[in-house]
């Protein structure tokens, strides 16, 4: 299997389209980039009541999901540590190009997003689906990869 490239366009803060471009991670960055995410998602999930998780089809209906906001505010802050998030992010970033900077590079990544933390959202959901088929939200066309609402 070769590597893939992926892009699509997302807008900023001002409305101005943002090309984005990624490729599919090396394999063990993909496995270490998973198990880390799962680490930082699964207490979070203690915050969720009376849900049956199994019956989840993809990422987005956590979103439906009756929380308990005091027990995921817990669960993110024994989860969360300020420099993990930031190496977490850069590494989820890394084989990619916002508006062809390469954001994977923290004073890059500083510059391109700077006021931008929606892009930033954005960006990371594109990188995250496009290389991890559970999100389960890709749709893809004419050799892109456009995110479901996003076109």
């Amino acid at each position: 299997m070769a590597i893939k490239n992926f892009t699509t366009e997302l807008k900023d803060s001002g409305k101005l389209t943002v090309k984005v471009d990624t490729s599919s991670y090396p394999a063990t960055q993909g496995i270490d980039i998973q198990l880390r995410l799962t680490k930082l998602i699964t207490p979070l999930l203690k915050g969720v009541d009376n849900a049956d998780l199994s019956k989840l089809k993809s990422f987005s209906d956590l979103l439906s999901l009756n929380v308990n906001f005091e027990r995921l505010a817990n669960g993110i802050i024994q989860s969360i540590d300020n420099e993990n998030i930031k190496d977490l992010l850069l590494d989820i970033l890394s084989f990619t190009r916002v508006g062809g900077m390469e954001v994977s590079k923290k004073e890059i990544f500083d510059i391109a997003f700077s006021g931008e933390y929606k892009l930033l959202l954005d960006a990371i959901s594109f990188v995250l689906k496009s290389n991890f088929d559970f999100f389960g939200e890709v749709e893809k066309a004419d050799g892109k990869i456009r995110l479901k609402g996003k076109q």
